[in-house]
């Protein structure tokens, strides 16, 4: 893999960073020291236009605290067509301070298009609520309970919860 590293593959950065990034229950080690391990190939990877390098160079610089540097990855993951870049980037983006809802908002959308994440009705109807557009959000939070995302029912039930006056009742 070395060999092919040195030719410039931008699989064997991306492998090498899967392997550093590993967890072996024999060695416990944290998250962060396992994301420090696999940065600098991850980061390889990345220059050399890998989109899973990019995904996971931008969660491991998320979890470090670098935010601005992971929604940059995220971004150049999306480009490159990695499949839950988008709805990643929403996630970053709705977490910054301030938060960026409206690029949150068109990261979800272009997320929803490609129907690839599976919490990304979720995070479209999250982003929308914190914009009041409840009708977007109550739409949003309804379409990802008829797709079965993970929590969606829970999602609508908050939803409901804070504005009691939206709730059909049938």
């Amino acid at each position: 893999m070395q060999r092919a590293l040195r030719r410039g593959s931008a699989d064997a950065a991306a492998e090498l960073g899967d392997l550093a990034h590993e967890e072996y229950p024999e060695f416990p080690e944290s998250d962060e020291q396992r994301g420090r391990r696999a940065l600098p190939w991850y980061r390889q990877a990345d220059e050399l236009g890998h989109p899973r390098g990019s995904w996971w160079l931008g969660m491991i610089l998320n979890d470090l605290g670098d935010h601005a540097e992971a929604v940059a990855a995220m971004r150049r993951a999306e480009a490159r067509g990695h499949p839950s870049a988008a709805s990643t980037l929403g996630l970053f983006l709705r977490r910054l301070t301030p938060p960026d809802w409206a690029g949150a908002e068109a990261a979800y959308r272009r997320a929803v298009e490609i129907d690839y994440d599976e919490r990304a009705w979720s995070g479209l109807g999250v982003v929308l609520a914190a914009q009041g557009d409840l009708d977007g959000a109550e739409d949003a939070y309804q379409r990802a309970v008829q797709r079965d995302e993970p929590q969606a029912a829970t999602h609508l039930r908050y939803f409901y919860k804070h504005y009691p006056d939206r709730e059909r009742t049938s």
